[in-house]
């Protein structure tokens, strides 16, 4: 009985094959290593999913804050709107009020007639 053992390596993958010339003629080969391309490649892909996904929500959350922010300064600003009118208002309702108690008043009291 003959056999043939052959090894090869890349670095990566160890090939081993037998051959055996007794009959029925058999061929072993066997494969060590590799197959991480693949799965390293899928783990990348995986990750690069999670970071857009993960950015996507962080930008959509800083939007919504900046938003918030922007509906608060704008209601601020018509409040401080709304309190200058009402003061204005009051200023001038109180400005009427003298005028009118100045107008109407007696400057003296009304002398008996004998």
């Amino acid at each position: 009985m003959t056999q043939r053992v052959t090894e090869r390596s890349d670095g990566e993958v160890v090939e081993r094959t037998v051959e055996r010339d007794t009959a029925p003629t058999t061929t072993v080969v066997e494969r060590d290593g590799g197959g991480s391309g693949f799965a390293g490649l899928l783990i990348g892909l995986a990750v690069l999913v999670a970071v857009l996904v993960g950015g996507y929500f962080l930008l959509s959350y800083n939007n919504q804050e900046s938003a918030r922010t922007t509906a608060v300064a704008s209601a601020a600003d018509s409040v401080a709107r709304s309190v200058d009118r009402t003061g204005s208002s009051v200023a001038n309702a109180a400005d009427r009020a003298a005028d009118a108690a100045t107008n109407t008043a007696p400057s003296s009291p009304p002398s008996p007639q004998q």
